[in-house]
């Protein structure tokens, strides 16, 4: 598999970002900012463990596969980031002003910031092989 050939985004891939960004930013819209000051550090705790620990169990599985390490931390990166797939149907039932989901929607924001930070990493240290041999 050549992991060089993802550097350059297709136009699916543009606009599914764009739409993930485009839900987070509604999603941002939507909580409390009194409460979320008031949770902010369980967000940011509950967002790096939701992160680093998909992150470092995907590289680790990506490199017992014999991946080299860039595209191992690719395999983690991917499984780490989150998306707010029923952020619309919870904001319709009144649900987003809960404490669980001020925490939920913030921690998605930071997990989706680090994973999109190991995503730099990856264009950073390009691999000409997928494979270690």
């Amino acid at each position: 598999m050549d992991f060089n050939s993802m550097t350059k985004p297709s136009g699916r891939g543009i606009f599914s970002e764009l739409g993930k960004l485009l839900l987070m930013f509604s999603a941002g819209l939507e909580i409390d900012l009194a409460l979320f000051r008031k949770v902010r550090n369980k967000s940011y705790v509950f967002g790096i463990l939701t992160t680093t620990l998909p992150l470092l169990l995907g590289t680790a599985v990506g490199l017992l596969f014999g991946y080299a390490l860039v595209p191992a931390l690719v395999i983690g990166s991917l499984l780490a980031s989150h998306t707010l797939l029923a952020l619309p149907v919870l904001s319709r039932l009144g649900e987003t002003r809960l404490e669980p989901m001020v925490i939920t929607v913030s921690a998605t924001v930071t997990s989706d910031s680090l994973s999109l930070l190991a995503g730099v990493f990856r264009n950073r240290f390009p691999v000409v092989h997928g494979c270690r041999s």
